[in-house]
């Protein structure tokens, strides 16, 4: 699957493994919507992808508030002209192997 340009919203993305996932999809030219219900962490995920020259923003979200979720996928859709696409496939890569093993997939 090609990455470039592509709309990656990932949830938990102001730390840890979302801040991670966020930072590589950046770094692969993919357009990254870090979402966190803490603001600050979102703000500090999508400042440090904007200065590398990749394309970011931030995005304060509660999971647990479906109508939240939704409106997010809804704002993303309409700023970008297209959905969203999922990343499970690609988050569970990172997850077990890392960088290098999404390399191998592409």
């Amino acid at each position: 699957m090609q990455i470039q340009d592509r709309i990656f919203v990932v949830t938990g993305g102001g730390s840890g493994i979302g801040r991670a996932f966020c930072e590589e999809m950046g770094r692969r030219g993919a357009v990254v919507v870090a979402a966190d219900i803490n603001q600050d962490g979102a703000h500090q995920t999508a400042s440090s992808i904007n200065s590398n020259g990749s394309r970011a923003k931030m995005a304060q979200l509660d999971v647990t508030q479906p109508g939240d979720v939704e409106k997010l996928v809804q704002e993303t859709a309409s700023e970008h002209g297209r959905l969203v696409r999922k990343s499970n496939k690609k988050m569970r890569s990172f997850l077990q192997n890392g960088a290098t093993a999404m390399n191998k997939q592409e």
